[in-house]
């Protein structure tokens, strides 16, 4: 993440919209790359928008993603393949490894690996288009993810048809997922099923005012997870 802050001098006699302004700083940048990556605005400490109208005395906090590159380009990274069809391609992604590109990661991800591996062309970033749009134009292919720092099988669509099935397949949660774990130090229960009802209630807190939390409201969803001891080794249990 980039971060801005400026205070317009008293110089500025007449109010100006705020990305025009931005935009005429030395250090600034112009009004499309800042529109395609802003995350947060405010303006005397109270949220605000490039629309907004600026004056002198103003204070101006900006937050966005740095350096966001025209495009997704292919790179030659070795891929795990345990399986792959005209359809779909199934990989072991490794610890480490980020799923698709994003702020801080915006090469050496499994999209950039999959461009290589199925010779595809360079995929033009959408900067001028719907926040969801402009996040399908990152992970082409992508129906799930699995996070960073976590290894394990990902299915990836090579068609749109193909895209579009798995997509549902996930959203009416026809998949189920099993995940092998290594517990240190514990002696769970040999089987075990916990079944809670999650708010999907989140708590965001804005990096550039920390102590201020927003709270976001959304459907109660219930989860189901069984758990099975599979093997226990002295003091690690394979769950």
């Amino acid at each position: 993440m980039a971060f801005l802050h400026v205070k317009l001098p008293e110089s500025c006699t007449a109010p100006l919209r705020l990305d025009k302004y931005i935009a005429s700083l030395q250090d600034g940048m112009n009004r499309s790359k800042l529109k395609a990556g802003v995350h947060e605005i405010l303006i005397n400490g109270k949220h605000g928008k490039l629309s907004s109208k600026v004056a002198a005395g103003d204070e101006i906090d900006i937050e966005w993603e740095d350096n966001i590159p025209d495009n997704i380009a292919p790179e030659n990274i070795a891929l795990r393949i345990v399986y792959e069809d005209d359809d779909v391609l199934v990989s072991d992604k490794t610890q480490g490894m980020v799923t698709h590109p994003a702020c801080g990661n915006w090469s050496g991800t499994l999209v950039n690996a999959l461009l290589y591996h199925l010779h595809a062309d360079a995929i033009p970033l959408e900067k001028h288009a719907t926040q969801s749009e402009m996040l399908a134009s990152r992970r082409p292919g992508i129906v799930h993810r699995l996070d960073k720092d976590t290894s394990g099988v990902i299915i990836a669509a090579k068609c749109r048809d193909a895209e579009t099935w798995l997509c549902a397949q996930f959203k009416e949660r026809c998949v189920q997922k099993s995940t092998l774990l290594l517990c240190r130090e514990s002696r769970p229960h040999s089987q075990a099923t916990y079944a809670r009802r999650l708010s999907a209630t989140q708590k965001t807190e804005s990096v550039l005012k920390r102590q201020r939390r927003q709270m976001t409201e959304n459907v109660r969803v219930r989860y189901t997870t069984a758990l099975q001891v599979m093997e226990i080794i002295r003091l690690c249990a394979c769950v």
